[in-house]
């Protein structure tokens, strides 16, 4: 089967790409948004082959979409690609354009599902295949499913495991759409839930409200690649990138760090302390990652 576009952006596109490649599939062109760090290691690859890779600034320009009507492709992917695709770019390949979405839906509609089902607590990480339409994640399903996330694994792994299954899932939906087998189910609209793009502003630990449970999961949500959860220290930012709940229960002002017999820095919530394992900060306007280290006493805040 040739003609197939892939818009990608990250390893979940690599990796759906790889195993297309492998099952005998030809993707014929591999779109990314402009200064992409992937290009590099895709050019690298043998395994890309014949791909064309374009690099496009805004994929809804009329130049680009009067481009992919001339190639006339059979189905395009979307696979973390970060431009929301027009309904005329979508509707142009035979069998239009589906999306490898990191969430359940209806539930987790829109931006950055893998980190908001951390923040909320989910054990159950669900994610789904789409036929695109017109609105934001509301097209017919094609395949969901979900995996484990054990409390103690982060957003590296999360991907690392929905990556793996979306490789697969692609695979098995274009093989259905070649054999006729594919099925579409509507979603419940009833259960429908929308989730703005979080930033990097977006992971403030706000100490006197959020539980020691709710600023661990917020600090797997947001681990690297991500820019970590955070918090100031007269100025400096605090940069939370693992901790967990400790087998001694603290309690206190909400921000306060301490250390008992020796051990720490615990830093209270609004419950109870949490344990930080690895941590940066950075030293005022100059944002240079130091070695300092939290001191007990100190005092972390929202500002």
């Amino acid at each position: 089967m040739s003609g197939i576009l892939l818009y990608m952006n990250g390893d979940r596109g690599r990796m759906t790409l790889n195993n297309l490649l492998k099952h005998g599939y030809k993707v014929s062109k591999i779109i990314l948004p402009m200064n992409c760090s992937i290009k590099p290691i895709l050019e690298e690859e043998d395994k890309v082959g014949n791909c064309r890779i374009l690099e496009v600034g805004n994929c809804n320009e009329r130049q680009f979409i009067d481009y992919i009507h001339s190639i006339r492709p059979y189905l395009a992917i979307v696979a973390g690609f970060p431009q929301i695709l027009s309904h005329e770019l979508i509707s142009i390949p035979t069998n239009g354009t589906i999306n490898l979405h990191g969430g359940k839906l209806p539930e987790y509609r829109g931006g950055s599902p893998l980190n908001w089902q951390i923040i909320n607590g989910e054990s159950n990480i669900g994610i789904s295949i789409i036929k695109m339409d017109s609105g934001i994640d509301t097209g017919p399903l094609i395949y969901e499913t979900s995996f484990k996330l054990k409390s103690y694994e982060d957003i590296s792994d999360a991907h690392r495991k929905a990556n793996d299954l979306f490789a697969e899932l692609s695979f098995r939906a274009l093989r259905a759409l070649e054999d006729g087998s594919i099925k579409f189910h509507d979603q419940e609209e009833k259960d429908a839930v929308y989730w703005h793009q979080r930033n990097s502003n977006d992971g403030l630990i706000n100490w006197d409200n959020m539980t020691a449970i709710k600023v661990i999961n917020m600090v797997r949500a947001l681990n690297r690649p991500y820019p970590g959860a955070f918090s100031f220290r007269n100025g400096d930012k605090v940069k939370v990138y693992s901790a967990s709940l400790p087998n001694i229960t603290i309690k206190g002002v909400p921000g306060r760090v301490c250390y008992i017999n020796k051990k720490g820095p615990f830093v209270l919530c609004s419950d109870r302390a949490i344990m930080l394992h690895n941590y940066t900060i950075d030293r005022g306007k100059q944002r240079e990652i130091t070695n300092l280290k939290l001191n007990h006493g100190d005092q972390l805040n929202c500002y």
